[in-house]
């Protein structure tokens, strides 16, 4: 849904802009020479020429759903990501185990620099989205550049693999993000 989110602030933004950018260029034509004449377009005469309630009505309500649907693309966009998880309870209706979710955090994280190679290091939190469903938000630093469409598929099925083996929990989803690219040139140029 993200996506979504800016697309629509990056078509809102571009749309606001041309718009802008035209009502500025008329505004400097007009100003320098007093002889122009530059009208509306015809469109923009069916709100202007004749005054009605109806014209307004349908002028502002298609202003406030374009105002809406660039807040809530905004409002999507500039959320905050749930909070990572800070204990699990593991345990059962008639037991309580907690487990701290930074040492799970960190296991997850060696985990992925031993089982995969390109993997210099990891860092691993885990959240829960509004569905309660886990989601892991990974960043890692890379040793040698790779395809990374196939590194998020690996990543999440050793994620899914090792936290079912230590918890019994289930990976919904995968944020992958490279945040750094460590090439290791040997010889040459």
């Amino acid at each position: 849904m993200e996506a979504h989110a800016r697309w629509v602030a990056i078509v809102a933004g571009v749309v606001g802009a041309v718009v802008s950018a035209a009502f500025l260029l008329r505004d400097v034509v007009l100003a320098f020479d007093a002889g122009t004449v530059w009208n509306l377009p015809s469109w923009a005469g069916w709100i202007t020429e004749r005054p009605g309630a109806l014209r307004a009505t349908v002028a502002a309500v298609i202003a406030a759903l374009v105002a809406i649907a660039c807040l809530w693309g905004v409002v999507r966009l500039l959320r905050r990501p749930a909070p990572p998880v800070r204990k699990l309870n593991l345990g059962t209706e008639k037991e309580a185990l907690l487990v701290d979710a930074a040492t799970l955090d960190r296991f997850l994280g060696k985990a992925l620099r031993r089982h995969i190679p390109e993997v210099d290091g990891a860092k691993v939190w885990l959240q829960r989205d509004e569905d309660e469903a886990y989601r892991a938000r990974v960043t890692v630093d890379l040793g040698a550049a790779c395809d990374v469409l196939s590194l998020h598929s690996r990543v999440l099925d050793l994620i899914r693999d090792e936290l079912k083996r230590a918890t019994g929990l289930d990976v919904a989803r995968l944020d992958l993000a490279v945040e750094r690219l460590n090439l290791r040139l040997k010889g040459g140029s």
